[in-house]
């Protein structure tokens, strides 16, 4: 992570009732903005590489989510719906708008934060240029395209709703299950944030909670986008199997679709050169 000490600006944005914490390439810099989203469990440092790449063209931005790094971990699962977070990263793209006097962002994100984006695109696509994720379906396809198969993939979910067996499953002998996918020590120490397991949890259980008014997203991502859309999938991710990416196109109206035949679900760790490739192609074309 040495690289990134020459050009990272951190900044805290006041959201209230909390803040959110950014890494940012540059500020006032007058280039276009690009916006990064991470996922579980991860944090803004994931997407280290992609800003490395991209700090020449683009004022990058990566966040930390609710609940991860240094941003404010709201207490209860409550507060880790998705209306929530979408609010989170919609707040967040307006303070840069508003703050570069530009119209638009690119929008990027991997898992959980992928989720995020698709959301946020459907929500505001006049705020975005192009729409890429990693790693994670169209949210109003996964359901209608799930399979036996995919039911058991994501089985694991089922645990993560039990209170406090979750967070320990995840903290056992030093973090063992988190490394044995992300072999990174610095995402141990981010991940073991007092509050961090317990947050990182409770997004999965709030994502089916009926508490709040959610009718409008699930019409609008019954839509179809606008907005220019990467997808990146992984050819080997255990996860989420390619059965999801299932008439995607009939949804989104400029899509690309690339599998990367050598990644796993944690592709930006996988495969750093290919996904800088292939999202400056995309940005480019």
């Amino acid at each position: 992570m040495s690289l990134l000490v020459q050009f990272i600006i951190s900044t805290q944005l006041l959201l209230l009732p909390g803040r959110l914490h950014i890494a940012r390439t540059s500020r006032g810099s007058g280039k276009p903005l690009m916006l990064l989203v991470h996922g579980f469990p991860e944090a803004w440092f994931a997407w280290a590489k992609q800003m490395a790449e991209f700090r020449d063209q683009y004022e990058v931005v990566a966040v930390d989510m609710r609940g991860y790094g240094e941003s404010s971990k709201p207490k209860g699962w409550l507060s880790y719906h998705q209306y929530h977070l979408a609010d989170d990263l919609l707040a967040v793209t307006e303070h840069l708008l508003q703050e570069s006097g530009q119209k638009q962002v690119v929008l990027a994100g991997h898992d959980w934060g992928g989720h995020m984006c698709w959301c946020l695109a459907y929500m505001a696509p006049h705020l975005f240029s192009h729409l890429i994720t990693l790693c994670v379906p169209h949210p109003g396809l996964y359901h209608k395209n799930r399979d036996l198969s995919q039911r058991i993939r994501h089985s694991y979910v089922l645990a993560f709703q039990l209170p406090w067996l979750g967070e320990a499953a995840l903290c056992v002998n030093d973090y063992a299950l988190l490394e044995s996918v992300l072999y990174i020590e610095r995402y141990k120490q981010a991940f073991g944030r007092p509050g961090v397991q317990t947050a990182a949890l409770n997004y999965y259980r709030a994502v089916n909670n009926a508490l709040f008014p959610t009718e409008k997203l699930h019409r609008l991502l019954a839509g179809k986008l606008l907005v220019p859309t990467l997808m990146l999938w992984g050819g080997r991710d255990i996860n989420l199997s390619q059965v999801l990416l299932r008439d995607t196109d009939k949804h989104v109206d400029r899509l690309r679709v690339e599998v990367l035949p050598d990644s796993s679900h944690w592709m930006l760790h996988d495969c750093p050169a290919e996904v800088k490739r292939l999202m400056r192609d995309f940005l480019q074309a």
